[in-house]
């Protein structure tokens, strides 16, 4: 059975948390699948642009290395202002790489990167941290897939698909330094795709894990941290020419005067977190393929409900008052209906003896 956003979403509802943390649950399994997304993370929300982004291309690696690297806040614009600021960097010359190290950069020969096909330029967000933003981006997830397409014949080495911990830069990893680079560290490592597809490896967004995810940012150099650096990517070691295809999808939410076709985005800080954290419990757990990441992630979802919200208050804590109080007797009845149902049903003939006895008993006094 192949994983779906739907899967992911009636999961979430199954557990009482709000269809905004489904919906955002769906994204971070996949940006490529799942419809466009807020992130319902931050203390506050505003009427956004929802969108989904992608880049694709081909590459190859060297006699000895090979690479694709994702900056997943330049997905935002459709250009990269400069040549070490793509939304993907790859290498796309055989002849190049022979050494054990790589260079992200566009400058260097041997590398070409790519934009996204987002409506918006760079030039869109210029504006000052203390300036009337008219358009900024919040980042709400990518996805890395990969698929093999070196013949048969002429395959052999090894790919690693990872997302940095704390979404530092994999710029300076190479193969010599593969093992020191990772080691110590618990990256998300990505996997067999969807059995749909042939030859395909698919690495998901570890969620937001520093402050900065959360943020709408006015361009791309004041605060962006961590979204604007190779936090994620995929290194090949081959003693042959290895050619591969790569997808790098992204979301994003747009506001500001500028951003077109805006809709209304909600807050649901709890149920956020919950699903992000999840979603990267199940990224690190280094499980096989999309049905081990929905195991590992229903059972962490499942084990911070229960820890963070009570049974009635896990359904109710998502919603606003005016809501909870509309919503709350209809959610209890539906939560605690087998124990209502005990409660109030007719009791046993033995009980209704012991009843009848003492309720003599008591006339009788």
């Amino acid at each position: 059975m192949s994983i779906t956003p739907s899967n992911i979403s009636k999961l979430c509802a199954e557990l009482g948390l709000s269809k905004c943390a489904g919906d955002y649950a769906s994204a971070l399994f996949s940006a490529k699948l799942a419809e466009p997304s807020c992130n319902p993370q931050a203390q506050y929300s505003f009427p956004s642009q929802r969108v989904k982004v992608w880049a694709t291309g081909d590459f190859v690696s060297g006699t000895v290395v090979g690479f694709v690297l994702v900056r997943p806040g330049y997905g935002a614009c459709n250009n990269s202002p400069a040549a070490n600021t793509q939304y993907v960097t790859y290498s796309s010359s055989a002849s190049l790489f022979v050494t054990s190290t790589f260079s992200d950069t566009t400058a260097t020969a041997g590398v070409s990167g790519t934009g996204s096909n987002s409506n918006y330029s760079s030039t869109a967000f210029t504006d000052s941290a203390t300036g009337g933003a008219s358009l900024l981006w919040r980042h709400v997830s990518t996805e890395l897939e990969i698929w093999d397409t070196t013949p048969w014949s002429n395959r052999g080495g090894f790919m690693v698909m990872c997302c940095t911990p704390d979404h530092e830069t994999l710029s300076g990893c190479g193969v010599a330094n593969t093992a020191a680079f990772l080691s110590g560290k618990t990256y998300s490592f990505g996997g067999p795709g969807s059995a749909d597809y042939q030859d395909c490896y698919r690495l998901h967004w570890n969620g937001p894990r520093v402050p900065n995810d959360l943020e709408y940012f006015p361009n791309f150099s004041l605060g962006t941290g961590s979204l604007t650096v190779p936090c994620m990517g995929a290194i090949i070691s081959s003693n042959v020419n290895f050619t591969g295809r790569f997808r790098v999808s992204s979301q994003f939410e747009f506001v500001g005067q500028a951003a077109r076709g805006k809709q209304d985005a909600w807050s649901d800080v709890q149920g956020g977190s919950l699903v992000a954290s999840a979603a990267s419990t199940a990224n690190t757990s280094m499980v096989a393929g999309e049905r081990g990441w929905f195991d590992a992630f229903k059972d962490s979802l499942r084990k911070g409900v229960e820890h963070a919200l009570p049974r009635i208050g896990r359904h109710l804590a998502t919603y606003g008052p005016g809501m909870a109080l509309r919503e709350g007797p209809a959610l209890a009845a539906r939560i605690l209906g087998p124990e209502l149902k005990m409660l109030t049903a007719k009791p046993a003939a033995s009980q209704r003896a012991i009843q009848a006895k003492t309720k003599k008993t008591r006339k009788g006094s």
